[in-house]
Order: C-alpha cells, then structure tokens, then sequence
C-alpha cells in the first residue's frame, strides 16, 4: 500500500490483511505465496469493485513470486 493516508487505502489494507486472519480460520497454511496471493486480490477486489481478470491474477501472481509487492500497490490505487 502506497502510504498516502487515503480512508480507502487504509481500508484496502484492512482487507488484505483480513484475509490473512480468514485463512488462519480455515486452517489453510499462513504465510505462504498462495496466502499472500489471495489476499492481494481480495484487496484488489476492494479497490477496483471487481474481480480481477485471469491477466490482473496472473500479474498478481508473478508479482508476489518476484516479492516486488510495493510496486503492484501501487499499480493498483491508480
């Protein structure tokens, strides 16, 4: 999340980290990629008001395997 200060980033950041807790309640593993993975477009989901598209996902994806997860928040609040 790029640290702007918005009400709606601020919220987005709640979601994503929400389903990390979500993931916990389920008993699926913590921590991992695919963990990450969805909390990143349940936080997409948030901020666009859509599901992300098979390409969105895809690009979700290779972005938490590239650990490069800074540039990806920023991607989305634009």
């Amino acid at each position: 999340m790029q640290n702007d200060g918005t009400a709606k980033n601020a919220v987005g950041t709640i979601v994503h980290e929400t389903s990390h807790g979500r993931s916990l309640q389920l008993g699926r593993p913590f921590g991992t990629q695919m963990d990450e993975f969805r909390a990143f477009t349940r936080e997409f989901l948030f901020q666009k008001g859509r599901r992300p598209t098979l390409q969105e996902r895809t690009d979700i994806w290779q972005q938490v395997q590239s650990s490069t997860l800074s540039i990806f928040c920023k991607s989305i609040e634009d």
